[in-house]
Formats: C-alpha cells, sequence, structure tokens
C-alpha cells in the first residue's frame, strides 16, 4: 500500500512539474478577424490557438494547431507557424460594403443565417516582455472559406496581438 502511494505521488508531483512549464495566453486580436484569443503553449514549442471573432452581424471560432520557436537568439522573441479550420455565422442584415483591400470575393451582401466553413494558415512574430507578462504579436491568418450562398471568399487577414501570459 505505501508503494502505491509513494507511487501515486510521484506521478502526480511528475505532472505537475511538466505541466508548470507550459503557458498560456489570453487577450485580443485586431484585424480581419477581430475578437478574443487564448492560446496555450507546450514545452515543446507546439501551442493550441482558439479565436472567437466578432463583428457587426456575424461571429467566427478558430481552432489552430501552432509551432512556436526562438527569432534571432533574443529571449521572448519567437516566430509562430501552424493551420486549422474555422466555422463563420453571418446574422440578419448583413452587409460588407467597405472591405479591406486584403479581403477578395466578398459580396455586398449575404443572407440571414449563411454559414461558411474556412481553412486557416497562421505565421507571424511574437515577443513575450520578460519583465511583464504581456506578449504582443503580428501575424497574417490567410483562409479560404466556403460559404453556403455558394460562393468561396479568401482573405491574408493581417492581425495585431496583445495578449496576458500566465
Amino acid at each position: 500500500m505505501k508503494k502505491n502511494i509513494i507511487l501515486i505521488l510521484f506521478t502526480l508531483s511528475f505532472s505537475m512539474y511538466a505541466h508548470a512549464q507550459n503557458y498560456n495566453e489570453i487577450g485580443l486580436r485586431a484585424g480581419g478577424t477581430s475578437g478574443f484569443t487564448y492560446r496555450s503553449v507546450n514545452p515543446n514549442g507546439s501551442a493550441l490557438e482558439g479565436i472567437v471573432g466578432l463583428w457587426d452581424h456575424g461571429v467566427s471560432f478558430t481552432a489552430l494547431y501552432e509551432r512556436h520557436f526562438q527569432a534571432f537568439d533574443v529571449n521572448g522573441l519567437n516566430w509562430f507557424y501552424g493551420g486549422g479550420a474555422h466555422v463563420a455565422f453571418y446574422g440578419a442584415d448583413y452587409v460588407r460594403n467597405a472591405e479591406p483591400y486584403w479581403h477578395s470575393n466578398y459580396p455586398p451582401y449575404v443572407d440571414y443565417g449563411t454559414f461558411g466553413l474556412g481553412l486557416d494558415g497562421m505565421f507571424g512574430i511574437e515577443y513575450k516582455i520578460p519583465e511583464i507578462p504581456i506578449a504582443i504579436s503580428f501575424e497574417f491568418k490567410p483562409f479560404v472559406e466556403f460559404v453556403s450562398s455558394n460562393n468561396v471568399w479568401f482573405s491574408m487577414d493581417p492581425g495585431l496581438g496583445i495578449r496576458f501570459v500566465f
């Protein structure tokens, strides 16, 4: 019985040590897809990121797998790249009159209840400020979206992010 308790305590302490090396980020993204973002980065450089994009009469949910690695031998500066998918829902009176130049093939209007499924890429650079728990990123999230109204949309979707690191 004592051996089992010691084994369980050893396993728990090892898993807590391994978990302590992970870090998480929560914050905001401004760009083509603007909204809330959450990222969990593992010690091996792999990361999972979720983005809830919000805009006038619409919402999107994006899930990404990413790889992070140090840039220019600078502590806290990282390149990242990856890919994933998203789903977007468009509400009533959604009108895209003045889209930025990085969007293409967007119709001026979509019907209520239109939704889209898309494939996303992600690449960029991020700086985690050593003295404070803040990370700032510049990124591109190119995507292709297949829309239920028989359209296909593409965007380079540049963005700026600011996240709290914990």
